[in-house]
């Protein structure tokens, strides 16, 4: 059995068995494997830009006799599948404004879908505010520690929803950040505010002060401090 990192495990359970997955921007194409071993999907159908990552992808199947139900594709993003094929899109791993790129060039095959799983890596807070900007309804957002790193974990259903603006508070640790462990949520937080802190003081020792950059900065740096007190009730 493949043993997954936390980040992965933890998308792995967000997934009850469906006949097909979609495993978009795959790498050692551990979680599909992992999927396919322990009956949560029927076949995997993985995907790359890049060659290379499909290549590992073949091997970890080959190595764990998986490859019959491994569907390997070279493209980009969502272009890769055709509407309705896969019942779980999951994309992980990339940058934020990439995976929105992703949804907005193939939005018939996003709506085609049960759900998906969004990880993204940077530019978080611009995938919460697209999804609500078009008709996605959040069903989980949840944060996760692996070694020294947090990884936020969207999973999500188009369903042509009226489009809604986000708070920055929400954008920013996520939409349902009242549901997550309070310790967890704590040390995420609190990094946060070291970032915002120095940010903060780049800011004011620029020659040209962005007043405006300062202002959010100063206004973000309130409400994280507001969520450290109300953990502390």
């Amino acid at each position: 059995m493949v043993k997954l990192p936390v980040r992965l495990e933890s998308i792995a359970n967000m997934i009850p068995p469906v006949s097909t997955i979609a495993d978009i921007g795959t790498d050692h194409g551990l979680l599909p494997v992992y999927l396919l071993q322990t009956g949560t999907t029927k076949k995997a159908i993985v995907s790359d830009v890049n060659p290379r990552p499909l290549e590992k992808a073949r091997k970890t199947a080959q190595l764990h006799g998986m490859e019959s139900a491994m569907d390997f594709r070279l493209g980009d993003g969502l272009q890769v599948l055709e509407p309705g094929e896969a019942k779980v899109i999951i994309i992980a791993g990339m940058g934020g404004l990439l995976i929105n790129s992703f949804l907005y060039s193939c939005p018939q095959k996003a709506r085609n879908a049960d759900y998906l799983i969004l990880q993204p890596m940077q530019a978080i807070s611009e995938v919460r505010e697209y999804l609500l900007a078009n008709g996605y309804r959040v069903l989980e957002d949840q944060l996760v520690k692996e070694k020294n790193h947090f990884y936020h974990l969207i999973k999500v259903k188009q369903e042509e929803l009226p489009a809604t603006g986000i708070g920055t508070l929400e954008a920013m640790i996520g939409i349902q950040w009242k549901k997550q462990p309070p310790e967890l949520l704590r040390e995420y937080i609190v990094r946060l505010l070291d970032q915002m802190e120095t940010k903060k003081d780049g800011l004011l020792k620029s020659n040209s002060l962005n007043q405006r950059a300062l202002s959010r900065c100063e206004k973000q740096i309130k409400q994280l401090e507001e969520v450290i007190e109300w953990l502390q009730v």
